[in-house]
């Protein structure tokens, strides 16, 4: 009997470990899975900060981009396989060209960060011109720009022009122009752009600046407050940030604009 037992036991072990295994097979998706980071597509990679698997889901979905391919040429713009190129280029140039974009699985890499960056500004450009009046290539163009110190006041021009038409930028965004900002010595225009980013941050310390150091900001704080106070009428409740471009259920930052 007691045989019996040690035999079901190991058994019923082995079945498990087999349905785990089954469960999980070797591969991109499971890895994500696992560590928590599943992203249905390369957009939604890119919306989490996640750069790096944005180029991966780019991978999977269109392998004409593999090799810094120009098929975007051959893509109506508006297309939804248009995208994987516009996000593949935006995190490219996000990651400062240090991605291997010769491979089915992009990881850090420096090795060709001058080619891949010409690539993906290629692509970028080529969009802005075919849908000029579409937000993210301009946006994401102007964040290629502004890494050429010859191109800097181009760039600062591009972001200034979508910010002052309401267009929806995102953090990181609002970052390069905060800073192109800064760099031209317009500290007023600067902190605007700073004030910005935190509305729209899901982590604060995306920005670069603390609430403090941007005047006209009240704060709530975790369980305790540290307020504030001017007539600009802008909130932030925030609380402890995870620091990996997400925010759980502590991370969040709560704007109120009134």
């Amino acid at each position: 009997m007691r045989r019996t037992m040690i035999l079901l036991i190991v058994s019923l072990s082995f079945v498990w470990s087999s349905s785990a295994v089954a469960e999980c097979p070797d591969g991109d998706d499971c890895k994500e899975k696992q560590a928590g980071e599943v992203y249905l597509n390369a957009e939604g990679a890119f919306s989490a900060g996640n750069y790096t698997a944005a180029i991966a889901k780019a991978f999977q979905a269109d392998a004409s981009i593999k090799g810094r391919s120009s098929g975007y040429e051959k893509i109506e713009p508006a297309s939804p396989e248009a995208d994987n190129y516009l996000f593949a280029a935006a995190a490219t140039v996000r990651l400062g060209g240090k991605v291997d974009l010769t491979s089915d699985k992009p990881g850090a890499s420096a090795k060709d960060a001058g080619k891949n960056l010409k690539w993906a500004m290629a692509v970028l450009r080529h969009m802005h011109e075919a849908e000029p009046d579409a937000y993210r290539p301009a946006a994401y163009l102007a964040e290629g720009l502004a890494l050429d110190k010859k191109t800097t006041k181009e760039a600062r021009a591009m972001l200034t022009r979508l910010a002052e038409s309401d267009a929806p930028l995102d953090a990181q965004s609002w970052v390069v122009l905060a800073d192109l900002h800064g760099a031209a010595g317009d500290g007023e225009q600067q902190k605007n752009a700073q004030r910005s980013c935190l509305e729209v941050a899901s982590d604060a310390s995306v920005c670069g600046v603390t609430v403090e150091e941007v005047s006209g900001i009240e704060i709530e704080s975790g369980s305790s407050k540290s307020k504030k106070k001017s007539d600009t009428g802008i909130q932030i409740e925030a609380g402890a940030s995870t620091g990996d471009g997400e925010s759980g259920g502590s991370g969040k930052a709560a704007i109120e604009v009134f």
